[in-house]
């Protein structure tokens, strides 16, 4: 079976981008998701599924993004988009998930994720200094195992 080979001149070419409507639409959607941009062009057009050269994945949606089409596709979809549909609690837990998880990503980073993840589940906050500290639980503050009556407490005589 022949590679299909596609050139970023043709994704940069708004006739192109009126042929192949469905599938910009779908990259622009992919795009305001926060799918890398090169994932998001294998993604919108079926490139694994069709046997295409995936090899300038990235040259490709450089040049969609450079596309008249989808700039005001983009643009117009993001002047409506609320917030909370681009970003929620929960994406920035699957990304920084994505981050620690990933082998690609450095020690230093890894830890960052994990503090931002400890933060955002609450198992930590940071206070006035900058410092990280652990968020006091409820046995924390109210132990299982409760001091008997008049133990540890003053006398006086």
């Amino acid at each position: 079976m022949d590679q299909l080979n596609y050139s970023p001149g043709d994704f940069v070419e708004p006739e192109f981008a009126a042929e192949c409507a469905d599938c910009f639409d779908a990259f622009i959607e992919l795009i305001i998701e926060g799918v890398p941009r090169d994932l998001a062009i294998i993604d919108a057009f079926q490139m694994i599924k069709y046997s295409a050269n995936i090899g300038n994945a990235d040259a490709l949606a450089m040049a969609a993004q450079c596309n008249p089409y989808v700039k005001t596709r983009l643009a117009a979809r993001l002047k409506d988009a609320k917030p909370t549909d681009l970003w929620s609690e929960k994406k920035a837990i699957n990304h920084l998930l994505a981050i620690l998880k990933s082998e690609k990503t450095r020690g230093a980073d890894k830890i960052a994720a994990i503090d931002r993840l400890n933060v955002l589940l609450d198992i930590t906050v940071i206070d006035e200094a900058g410092r990280t500290k652990k968020v006091p639980t409820l046995d924390d503050l109210y132990p299982d195992d409760p001091k008997p009556e008049g133990e540890n407490r003053p006398t006086t005589h």
